[in-house]
């Protein structure tokens, strides 16, 4: 039987394929600049969404990792080394998270900055970006600037590149981990074709419910069987 992480990355990885063609087409038929309410834009940023999420380790690993690596003299006590634990295990932004996970590739989203310090303005301008509470919608503002830059497929490329540091964020199968993660970072280049202006002020990136809307991809299905094969 095969492995069925392995099929949960193809499917990603095929669905990405449909969601990025068919938003270069339609981009290109519509020949404008494209805005926040357009359809396909939105479909794209939920598969991407989708794709940076599978496999990510639970915030509490995490914590327990980081945790771990603290200096003898940080944990003298072990007290104190508790309620430092537990502090962090029931405050991560102002959340309480022991018993819902919150999984979010911001994180790994971040590192970009390290490696590529031309990205730092866009993980400023996040930063800044006011009304945003929690590090999904940060990591939904950075990626709607990353697109908006015509960055989004080299500072993919570069955290893909760093597995090592990914490894961090990500179970070994997970999809940044392997090779569906490379080939969607390349397809990601032909986005630099379109211009998109999107207003992010007033939009509610913290508590949006990202479904992916199917019904657009029926059309490709012939497509997205072939990829399969």
């Amino acid at each position: 039987p095969k492995d069925p992480i392995a099929i949960e990355r193809l499917n990603l990885m095929n669905m990405a394929k449909l969601s990025i063609k068919g938003l270069i087409e339609s981009a290109l038929n519509l020949g404008r600049t494209l805005d926040s309410d357009y359809a396909p834009l939105q479909q794209f940023f939920v598969v991407m969404e989708h794709c940076l999420k599978h496999g990510l380790k639970s915030m509490q690993r995490n914590l327990v990792h980081k945790s771990i690596q603290l200096s003898f003299v940080d944990f003298y006590c072990p007290y104190i080394f508790f309620i430092y634990f537990l502090s962090k295990l029931y405050s991560i932004e102002g959340k309480k998270t022991f018993l819902g996970q919150n999984k979010s590739f911001w994180g790994p989203l971040e590192l970009v900055e390290k490696l590529t310090p031309e990205a730092g303005e866009i993980t400023a301008s996040v930063k800044d970006l006011p009304g945003l509470k929690t590090p999904l919608g940060r990591g939904r503002a950075w990626l709607r600037l990353a697109l908006m830059q015509k960055k989004l497929s080299d500072y993919m490329k570069t955290i893909i590149n760093r597995k090592d540091l990914l490894s961090e964020f990500y179970e070994p199968n997970a999809l940044m981990m392997e090779e569906e993660g490379a080939v969607i970072a390349g397809l990601l280049v032909g986005l630099n074709v379109i211009d998109a202006n999107l207003c992010m002020k007033g939009e509610d990136l913290d508590s949006q419910v990202g479904v992916i809307d199917f019904s657009m991809y029926l059309k490709d299905g012939g497509h997205s069987s072939k990829s399969t094969e």
